[in-house]
């Protein structure tokens, strides 16, 4: 049990959540840049959403993809990082709140059983027009 005394809510949370980036199995400098930067790590449950056994695998299995290309489409698409603990059957998030929150819709679709190409044609067009908005052109 780790406990955390601290007067500021904010630094409590970024300590809490560098111990589960740990845990996750976040490299140094990813948690260095968590707790200097604004970002975030979020997590899902996997194993709470389907079970264990073989559900659980395949799902994991899904969330990896081919030679990790489902993964590593969803982090370049979102700008995050993505760590998945097959032995706890957990997922980690970590980058810009907005972002994170967008690669876990994503993965929960997944999760669900919505075929990763069409998660992923979506977080494409997703992403476009979050550019689109940035740039101040609306489509």
């Amino acid at each position: 049990i780790v406990r955390i005394e601290t007067e500021d809510p904010y630094m409590a949370m970024k300590v809490k959540q560098a111990i589960e980036a740990i845990s996750m199995g976040y490299d140094k400098l990813d948690i260095l840049q968590m707790m200097d930067a604004d970002l975030v790590l979020q997590t899902i449950d996997v194993k709470e959403l389907v079970g264990s056994g073989n559900k659980l695998k395949r799902t994991l299995g899904r969330l990896i993809g081919t030679k990790g290309k489902v993964k590593e489409a969803i982090e370049h698409l979102t700008e995050t990082k993505i760590k998945i603990n097959e032995e706890e059957g957990t997922v980690g998030i970590l980058g810009r709140p907005e972002n994170t929150d967008i690669a876990r819709i994503a993965l929960l679709k997944i999760i669900r059983g919505k075929p990763q190409n069409k998660v992923i044609q979506e977080l494409e067009r997703k992403r476009i027009d979050i550019k689109m908005r940035k740039l101040g052109i609306w489509m």
